[in-house]
């Protein structure tokens, strides 16, 4: 029904200026930005949107972008809640780091306005875990609609974040507090950026770029090097 009624081209018309910015980002782009020489690197950007006011906020659309990040195809992903992108095994380390991103999210969904950040170790459809760099946006599409009524959705674009060694840095040393602590202020750095993140002056992107540089230098402050010269952990 969502890209039937036209609502899938009224939402990016509406997030068009918005979004011009973080779709401008490309291969050489990413292969320019310290990011990359950390080394990190990032996937193409995808997008999907979901419907609060339904029951369990269910995806009513996904781009190809996200069908080829995540693994989930369209005909299964679209009407369910996009949790089924969480780690599988209950109790281990995976399911321990979202915790509070989750509740968050929740908190979020349930808010009805302004956006956030959020940074999420999901499992594809194969089983690989990825790091899921989100921003995320409501959204009102005024009297779209045959009923005359607002519709209400949450916009989200996504990128991967490819750090060969960030999930070792916090999964393996998860018990002995190291890895949490690492991951917690990773997350509190992209979230110092929601009240003022504006896609129209950064892309998602040059954001990542930018947050992982200043996380690298304090966390390296605090625990020692992450990486050597040669990119490698230390």
């Amino acid at each position: 029904e969502f890209e039937r009624l036209g609502f899938r081209e009224k939402v990016f018309e509406a997030l068009e200026e918005a979004l011009k910015k973080a779709w401008e980002a490309n291969d050489e782009v990413c292969k320019n930005t310290s990011v990359g020489a950390l080394p990190v690197g990032t996937s193409a950007l995808a997008s999907a949107v979901s419907d609060p006011t339904a029951q369990d906020c269910p995806l009513v659309y996904i781009s190809a972008g996200f069908e080829e990040l995540t693994g989930f195809k369209a005909c299964w992903a679209l009407g369910r809640n996009c949790r089924f992108l969480q780690p599988q095994q209950a109790g281990n380390a995976p399911m321990a780091v979202n915790r509070s991103e989750v509740e968050r999210m929740r908190t979020f969904c349930k808010a009805g306005s302004g956006s956030m950040i959020v940074l999420l170790l999901n499992e594809s459809a194969a089983g690989q875990y990825f790091w899921n760099l989100l921003f995320m946006q409501h959204l009102f599409l005024g009297r779209q609609d045959h009923s005359g009524i607002s519709r209400h959705y949450i916009f989200a674009v996504q990128t991967e974040i490819r750090t060969p060694n960030l999930r070792q840095l916090v999964l393996q040393p998860w018990e002995s507090g190291a890895g949490e602590f690492r991951l917690q202020r990773l997350r509190e750095l992209f979230r110092a950026h929601e009240a003022n993140f504006n896609p129209r002056e950064k892309s998602l992107l040059a954001l990542c770029d930018e947050t992982f540089q200043q996380w690298a230098q304090e966390v390296t402050e605090k625990t020692g090097p992450l990486w050597s010269a040669g990119g490698e952990t230390m």
